[in-house]
């Protein structure tokens, strides 16, 4: 399993911050209007509110900022598609073979890093078969085939390199610090 991979290279903290619970997991995805992937309720259950070394952040759907977040991150795509900025967005969905601006599959924000690089699902299927979409800050996107504990594992184990920083992880690099946003 993903999640028991990444708690193996990055321990999760004693007390995570803004842990939650399953009747909170319910109302958070009635909220959003989402079923999520249950690897981020497995995420927010051991690691909580906090951020990688590199300044990586999972959005906690158990935060009190959660709705903002996501609030804001949607209306920040949704006003680079209506001042015509979103095109980059745009052609990478259709090039994977979907309409764009349809709403579903879509994009769905799930993290983002001090880089200015942004990750995301492609909400398409059963949300534990989402793909993760990553985005730099120069709007180059790529699709990762796994769910998103498998891609910070893949990552922190340095299977993935050259994304969040230009050279391998060091050990003492793999910490979570637990921290309120």
């Amino acid at each position: 399993m993903s999640i028991e991979k990444l708690v193996s290279l990055v321990h999760p903290p004693v007390r995570p911050l803004e842990r939650g619970d399953a009747k909170a997991w319910a109302t958070i995805q009635r909220q959003v209007g989402v079923k999520l992937p249950k690897d981020l309720y497995e995420f927010a259950m051991r690691y909580g509110t906090g951020q990688f070394a590199g300044d990586l952040q999972v959005f906690n759907p158990f935060s009190k900022s959660y709705l903002r977040i996501l609030k804001v991150l949607r209306e920040q795509l949704e006003l680079a598609r209506t001042l015509g900025l979103g095109g980059y967005l745009d052609r990478f969905i259709e090039n994977l073979g979907y309409e764009s601006g349809t709403g579903q599959p879509g994009l769905f924000p799930w993290g983002r890093d001090s880089n200015g690089n942004r990750y995301y699902w492609l909400t398409d299927g059963e949300p534990e078969n989402w793909p993760t979409i990553t985005a730099t800050e120069e709007c180059e996107f790529a699709e990762w085939q796994m769910p998103m504990t498998e891609f910070l594992a893949k990552l922190f184990s340095n299977d993935i390199v050259g994304f969040l920083t230009p050279q391998p992880l060091a050990a003492e690099e793999l910490v979570f610090q637990s921290r309120l946003y």
